[in-house]
């Protein structure tokens, strides 16, 4: 497993994790609890599919594992050192607890609880073994405490990049700029749903000189790639006829114009699996955004492929 290495915003993926897990608890008659110990940072680098994967993995199994009273997620201590941001995260739940024999085991492969109820509660969620690796992945600790009967208490350190002293300022540049880069762009969606399709419009239409056309499908892209001129694609990857990979894959070959071999191409979609981005990325897609579309995260993920453009035309001919 890879980590991504982008700037996400924390106090909005904190929230989506606060709806997801609120309604499943409220769903069983538990009582969700959040707490700040201190002001989250707005913006950080590194991987929020991951960073979700484990928070949501392990507040899932605390409401499995909790008959009744409450499951707490709280942000504890927030290290701010030189160029990282050190997240410590405390979640704990009033529910079964493991006992201390099993608990010295819990990480390692295919373990799972063994309860008398276990037709009640079912193994031990998707298995701690996973979010163990993840947290190792980002360079991070997890301690594990639990009383049967009592509960159970989890604390986790994450580690990030700060924003404002990373070289990774491309978007924060860009967005500087992002009326110049922005002007007279031509940009093709490809997408097959007509809804979807207003959505990105209405979004595009904001952004002041740009300039949009649209495909159905991939034949349909490659055919306006053949007459016309485009500055970037967003590219859906489930369509009929021809779906994105396809049409991506005819682009790099050359099935449109040569011009366009070169041209960014992000992939839009609800398909959030690491195979698909790795497909994705195969096929020559330069990045990846999630339906339902972050109007911010376009226009950040646009602004970043553009300036990454620009300066790849001044390296190529000084």
């Amino acid at each position: 497993m890879i980590l991504d290495h982008k700037t996400f915003d924390l106090p909005k993926l904190i929230q989506e994790i606060k709806a997801y897990s609120f309604q499943k608890a409220r769903d069983k008659g538990l009582k969700f609890i959040y707490e700040e110990d201190a002001p989250l940072p707005k913006r950080m680098i590194g991987d929020a599919g991951r960073f979700r994967q484990v928070i949501g993995n392990i507040l899932d199994n605390a409401i499995k594992f909790t008959p009744q009273g409450e499951v707490k997620l709280k942000f504890a201590e927030i290290e701010d050192k030189e160029d990282r941001i050190h997240l410590n995260i405390v979640i704990t739940d009033t529910g079964v607890g493991i006992e201390p024999q099993k608990l010295s085991r819990i990480y390692e492969s295919f373990i799972q609880q063994q309860l008398d109820d276990k037709r009640k509660f079912g193994g031990f969620g998707l298995g701690l073994c996973i979010v163990k690796a993840l947290v190792n992945l980002f360079k991070g600790e997890i301690q594990i405490n639990s009383k049967p009967g009592e509960g159970t208490q989890v604390t986790l350190q994450l580690n990030f990049e700060k924003v404002e002293t990373t070289a990774s300022n491309l978007i924060e540049l860009a967005k500087k700029e992002a009326e110049k880069l922005l002007k007279g762009r031509q940009i093709l969606v490809v997408e097959d749903n007509p809804v979807n399709q207003l959505v990105i419009k209405s979004m595009l239409r904001k952004w002041k000189g740009i300039n949009m056309d649209f495909a159905n499908h991939g034949l349909e892209a490659l055919e306006k790639l053949q007459v016309a001129q485009f500055d970037l694609i967003l590219m859906d990857l489930q369509m009929p006829e021809m779906d994105g990979y396809e049409a991506t894959q005819a682009i790099r070959d050359g099935r449109g114009r040569a011009i366009h071999q070169e041209i960014p191409i992000i992939a839009v979609t609800a398909d959030t699996t690491d195979q698909s981005k790795i497909k994705a990325r195969s096929v020559g897609m330069d990045d990846f955004l999630t339906k339902p579309v972050d109007p911010e995260l376009l226009l950040e993920k646009v602004l970043n492929a553009l300036y990454l453009q620009q300066v790849q035309k001044v390296e190529i001919n000084p």
